[in-house]
């Protein structure tokens, strides 16, 4: 180990040294060029890089966005009324809802792990208590609803990548 260091230092102390780093950042951007460019592609179990691998990540994107979207505005008719319910708050809380989970693809991290699901039970919970004040959004009922809706959600993100990750392998 200690000989190969010496000689790479010798290495970098030769005339050719410059011209050598030259043709190796170009040959890397080369690469780089073909990885986006689709004309190279490369394919294991474990990555995929191309053109191919981020167009696959696009559709799970688009389809995982569709479905919050379907999902959160559906549960509008679910939500429990009062005399002094209002509409337009109420969607507005939904938006934000949906940023967040939309904000989890795209960070690409979401996973089943009970504990991860908590975490992100708790984020929405918050989000939800921070916009509205009447009681009747502060139970256990309600909050047990929300748990449940968030849980099945993130199983469902989850399945989308799946399914759709397959399909560009």
């Amino acid at each position: 180990m200690e000989k190969a260091l010496t000689e790479f230092f010798r290495a970098l102390g030769s005339p050719s040294a410059p011209w050598t780093a030259l043709v190796i950042a170009a040959a890397a951007l080369y690469l780089v060029y073909m990885l986006k460019s689709g004309m190279l592609s490369v394919k294991t179990d474990k990555i995929m890089l191309g053109k191919e691998a981020a167009e696959t990540e696009q559709v799970i994107l688009r389809r995982q966005v569709e479905h919050i979207t379907m999902t959160i505005n559906g549960t509008f008719s679910a939500i429990p009324r009062h005399p002094k319910f209002d509409e337009w708050r109420t969607r507005f809380v939904l938006e934000k809802v949906i940023d967040e989970f939309v904000n989890l693809c795209m960070f690409n991290h979401i996973d089943t792990n009970e504990y991860y699901i908590h975490l992100k039970q708790n984020a929405i919970w918050g989000i939800i208590q921070k916009y509205i004040w009447n009681e009747l959004y502060q139970t256990e009922e309600f909050r047990s609803y929300v748990d449940t809706v968030v849980r099945e959600l993130i199983i469902d993100l989850v399945n989308i990548r799946k399914v759709y990750g397959k399909q560009g392998r």
